[in-house]
């Protein structure tokens, strides 16, 4: 895997202290993307399952340089409780196809 550590999103479980000191834990989401959550207000599952996953990608992609791909099928992943492997597989055409309506396709 070249020296490249790869989580498994949907095995691990962060807990992050946020500046209010709000404990936060988003089952399913590494540490980076549990920050990464954060810094855009979304402090748990529930309440991102309360946001419409492209515009949480959004703006994932505006606050946080190399948002990734993978970081979109994550977020879809943890909503509809898959691991995101299976949605890079089988959504992979329908979700870089609505990324492009939204000029949020990778180049």
């Amino acid at each position: 895997m070249g020296g490249k550590q790869y989580c498994n999103f949907m095995n691990f479980q962060a807990e992050h202290k946020t500046q209010n000191n709000k404990a936060t834990t988003l089952s399913g989401f590494g540490p980076k993307s549990t920050q990464a959550l954060v810094s855009i207000g979304i402090y748990s599952l529930d309440e991102l399952k309360t946001h419409d996953v492209y515009d949480v990608y959004r703006q994932l992609k505006e606050q946080v340089p190399g948002t990734s791909l993978n970081f979109m099928y994550a977020l879809v992943a943890a909503i509809e409780g898959l691991d995101w492997r299976e949605i890079q597989k089988l959504r992979r055409t329908d979700i870089l196809l609505r990324l492009d309506e939204l000029g949020l396709a990778p180049k």
